[in-house]
């Protein structure tokens, strides 16, 4: 239990798992940081933005595209590994893109996306708020 995690920034990112100890180091095996806080299967470093935030509006019942490719761009890759995870069953993904449909009382949504090369992979959590232009939000 545990793992290892090699950063873009050159820096490794260690979880002891059973032991509940995770820590950061640098090139030179120096501690960047450390934390204990109980036992844990696995750690993942999220950099800044790690929560991107869009606001759509929406008639009600009405499909929604959002392009996924500005969000997908951090890395030098051909897209072919972008994985889009939903929590909701309002969502369709379609290539680069996500096709939302929002009826009446659904809106936000939240979804992880990741891109990976085979080396490194990036993560984004993209909170979607939807106002509907026919029914505003009071």
């Amino acid at each position: 239990m545990g793992g290892v995690q090699r950063l873009p920034n050159g820096h490794t990112l260690v979880c002891g798992g059973s032991r509940g100890y995770s820590f950061e180091i640098d090139e030179d095996e120096k501690v960047v940081w450390d934390y204990s806080p109980m036992t844990m299967f696995r750690a993942y470093r999220y950099y800044p933005p790690a929560l991107v935030e869009m606001e759509l509006n929406a008639t009600e019942d009405e499909l929604l595209w959002v392009n996924m490719t500005s969000f997908a761009s951090d890395l030098d890759t051909d897209f072919d590994h972008l994985v889009v995870r939903e929590n909701s069953p309002f969502v369709e993904v379609l290539g680069l893109h996500l096709l939302a449909m929002y009826p009446e009382g659904i809106t936000m949504d939240v979804f992880d996306l990741s891109v990976s090369d085979g080396i490194f992979e990036v993560k984004r959590r993209v909170l979607v708020n939807v106002t509907p232009v026919n029914d505003p939000l009071t």
